[in-house]
């Protein structure tokens, strides 16, 4: 799935498939998001761990 070459209307639809609990817009959600912040996240905290776990317990609330 190509992340980079989406335009915002097809972001917002998954944004809006992720509300309603489709596992499919929760995976390009998670894939997408979590390569940008887990990078920062495990400088924050200095345990690659740490903030593996931090960062699917945040994206596991929000979808549930």
């Amino acid at each position: 799935m190509p992340f980079d070459n989406l335009n915002d209307s097809e972001e917002l639809r998954y944004l809006e498939d992720l509300k309603v609990g489709k596992r499919d817009a929760f995976d390009f959600i998670y894939a997408r998001y979590s390569k940008m912040l887990l990078p920062k996240m495990q400088r924050m905290i200095k345990s690659s761990e740490i903030a593996d776990e931090l960062m699917q317990d945040c994206f596991f609330k929000k979808s549930g």
